[in-house]
């Protein structure tokens, strides 16, 4: 992939990530020409208590006090893959729209997460990841506009 100016600051801020999150360890990683993949690896220790339904985006821990709504909502948690991606998601808008000639740039509202439970589903998902660009031209993602 030839990144252009907005493609070199989503993969910049992409490799920032753990610079900023100190639980973070990145995977697998590609920018494409209008999304992104990557694997984001979450360390929790025996002080993190962020038991969840992943389903549902409600904590099942039973000292949860007001619910999601309240304290625990996990996009105020900062060890959380939400407050993770608002960060990336801001911070890489912000910047790109300081760009001389920039247009109104946004990315979509919500974003597809997975919890990738055993290494199989890793390897399996890396793969795909690696292969996302070669199989760009069947991608249904992949609209042409033409000005």
């Amino acid at each position: 992939m030839i990144l252009s100016d907005i493609g070199q600051i989503v993969n910049k801020y992409w490799y920032e990530i753990p610079n900023h999150f100190n639980n973070v360890k990145l995977d697998e990683f590609i920018v494409m020409p209008n999304h992104v993949h990557g694997i984001i690896r979450i360390q929790y220790n025996k002080l993190c208590n962020l038991r969840r339904d992943a389903i549902n985006r409600v904590f099942t821990n039973n000292d949860n006090i007001g619910g999601i709504t309240k304290q625990n909502n996990p996009m105020l948690n900062k060890k959380s893959i939400p407050y993770i991606i608002r960060w990336y998601k801001g911070i890489t808008t912000h910047t790109i729209r300081q760009l001389p000639n920039s247009f109104i740039f946004h990315w979509q509202p919500r974003y597809y997460d997975r919890i990738i439970r055993n290494k199989k589903e890793l390897n399996a998902i890396r793969q795909y990841i690696k292969n996302n660009p070669k199989n760009w031209e069947q991608d249904r993602n992949n609209i042409l506009i033409f000005f």
